[in-house]
């Protein structure tokens, strides 16, 4: 399910002008952060992976089960270290490796304008 070191698994169908990538605080998500899944997206299960589909992008970006669970937390209710402690429970993976994983798909996510933070409902822009 998981590989030795990683957590995360994201594999994009997508042309390279689907998502211009977007300038957000280079320190996004913090330990307080309250990600949250854009509206529009669709989550599609695909032969032992899950696959959301971006009606807005017209995209479709596959996650291994991990990285479809961290997407399954970002409903704006968990904060980012409550999505690395649910994570760290789980699983025997090293508390530091998950939230590495978790940090790095919300940011690449976010610069794709499909998480923001609840607070805002937006990626976190920079200042």
């Amino acid at each position: 399910m998981f590989t030795k070191r990683r957590i995360i698994d994201l594999q994009e169908s997508m042309s390279p002008e689907a998502y211009p990538v977007r300038s957000i605080e280079p320190t996004w998500p913090d330990t307080c952060s309250h990600p949250l899944a854009r509206a529009g997206i669709s989550t599609v299960p695909l032969e032992g992976r899950v696959g959301i589909y971006d009606e807005v992008g017209h995209a479709l970006i596959m996650f291994n089960a991990g990285a479809a669970m961290i997407w399954d937390l970002c409903d704006g209710t968990a904060t980012f270290e409550g999505i690395v402690a649910n994570l760290t429970q789980r699983f025997s993976i090293g508390a530091n490796v998950i939230r590495d994983d978790v940090w790095q798909m919300l940011h690449k996510l976010a610069r794709m304008g499909l998480v923001g933070d609840q607070a805002t409902r937006e990626p976190s822009l920079p200042t």
